[in-house]
């Protein structure tokens, strides 16, 4: 791994700026610096995208990536999560953001809809390898130093009331977060540092006009990967300024001009937004699981049967309303962001899993049925991890189910048992590697080689 530079020394970094201040955070920061409930969640954060990208790895989609990118850029030394090719880092931290994506079940912070791991994880992981191994502290600290700068830019960036709600979040934040960590794993000075975050923001991209396409994982997957270009190009040299975050004319004065950039450094290594995350119980749109818990609760009740329902309505947050809103879906993307869709199968089957992303659920009457009736109905006094669901039924009952606070978000969180579950039944075709994997990613703080992550998924027999 090439890591030179035409800068070996911080003595010309400027004093001053947002961007300095936040390349200076990311150098220094040490893992001891670490709050232990951030070392923590370091940890859950990575068992919960593991998870998440074993068992998308093998997506059609993905295979397609790889397809293309193999084409495109040629033969590499690195794999990606569930992959024997091998490929250029780039194109492993595309692959790795992209299956960890692809079935909706990745982490998300809810106040600004981003889901921060996948990038900065899958990056991170394409710059360790057998010449070049990464410990898991290392691997730790900078994930959470990336994750930090992503979800300030998110705040930031979701604080304005100008910013188009059609862009998608992670896709701005998300390569600056990746940026980050590869410039500390690379040792980048402060000054490569700010340029890489600077490079980065200008690939900031994504429209959420995506949501039921292919096309939707892809920008996270993007973010990654240009992050992690922008960290080596940094690196070598290739300036940008170090101002681009918040200059005129920079990130935050395109897109959100009414937000101080000095936001971005409010408490800066005192209060962590990277405590604010929350894992996904169930796959599909986060803004549509209050829904899914309202409907898990209609199921439960005594003498309930959905043949019964009549008229059955969800009211939740404006973004849900506006995120989740695809009606009668027609492919399985579609269905992951459809609440309709979401709630209907929560009914039919009573429960809300993997099974949630099988393709033959699109082909239900009974589920479709249940569709056909439900209405989605936006409702600024309910937050974002609350849902009331009204159902009229056949003998003229009306059920009503109040979801204060959804299974999983931060004020009701999935437990490490519960993300153990969860990345169990995310990794059986792995038999019994899975649970040896596992133990070993809950241990990644005294981990000597984090290349475990990538090499325990791949299939045996398969060469480098």
């Amino acid at each position: 791994m090439t890591t030179g530079s035409v800068n070996n020394a911080d003595e010309a970094v400027p004093t001053s700026g947002v961007t300095i201040a936040l390349a200076k955070f990311v150098r220094e920061t040490k893992w001891d610096d670490l709050p232990d409930e951030i070392q923590h969640e370091s940890i859950r954060a990575c068992v919960n995208w593991l998870g998440c990208a074993i068992h998308g790895s093998r997506r059609p989609a993905v295979s397609a990536a790889l397809a293309g990118l193999a084409s495109a850029n040629g033969a590499g030394n690195v794999r990606a999560i569930g992959q024997s090719e091998t490929m250029p880092p780039a194109s492993a931290a595309l692959i790795n953001c992209l299956s960890s994506a692809i079935d909706g079940f990745d982490d998300t912070h809810l106040a600004t809809i981003t889901h921060p791991t996948g990038p900065v994880a899958s990056g991170l992981l394409a710059l360790s390898d057998a010449r070049n191994p990464m410990s898991g502290r290392d691997f730790l600290t900078a994930l959470a130093v990336g994750i930090e700068i992503e979800l300030r830019l998110s705040v930031a960036l979701g604080s304005s009331a100008r910013l188009h709600p059609g862009w998608w979040m992670t896709g701005l934040s998300g390569a600056a977060g990746t940026a980050a960590a590869c410039s500390r794993r690379l040792g980048a000075t402060t000054e490569e540092t700010a340029w890489s975050l600077g490079l980065a923001s200008m690939q900031a991209s994504g429209f959420r006009v995506a949501h039921g396409t292919d096309a939707s994982p892809l920008v996270p997957a993007l973010a990654s990967r240009n992050g992690l270009t922008s960290a080596f190009m940094a690196r070598a040299g290739y300036q940008s300024g170090s101002r681009v975050i918040e200059g005129r004319f920079g990130l935050l004065d395109v897109l959100a001009p009414d937000v101080d950039p000095e936001l971005l450094l409010a408490s800066l290594g005192a209060e962590w937004t990277f405590s604010e995350i929350s894992y996904k119980p169930y796959p599909g749109a986060i803004v549509a699981h209050p829904a899914v818990d309202a409907a898990l609760r209609l199921a439960s009740l005594p003498g309930f049967e959905t043949r019964d329902l009549v008229e059955l309505t969800v009211r939740v947050h404006p973004a849900a309303a506006r995120l989740a809103s695809i009606r009668l879906p027609q492919t399985p993307r579609e269905a992951l962001n459809s609440a309709g869709h979401m709630v209907a199968a929560a009914l039919v089957n009573r429960r809300a899993g993997l099974e949630m992303l099988d393709a033959s659920l699109l082909d239900r009457s009974d589920i479709r049925a249940i569709e056909e009736i439900f209405q989605l109905e936006a409702d600024d006094a309910l937050d974002r991890d609350q849902a009331l669901l009204v159902a009229q039924l056949v003998d003229g009952r009306v059920e009503k189910v109040e979801v204060e606070h959804c299974y999983g978000g931060i004020a009701n969180p999935m437990s490490d048992d519960s993300l153990s579950e969860k990345f169990l039944a995310q990794t059986r075709s792995l038999g019994s590697r899975a649970q040896g994997l596992l133990e070993r990613a809950w241990s990644l703080p005294n981990s000597e080689n984090v290349d475990f992550l990538v090499e325990e998924t791949v299939a045996r027999g398969s060469t480098r």
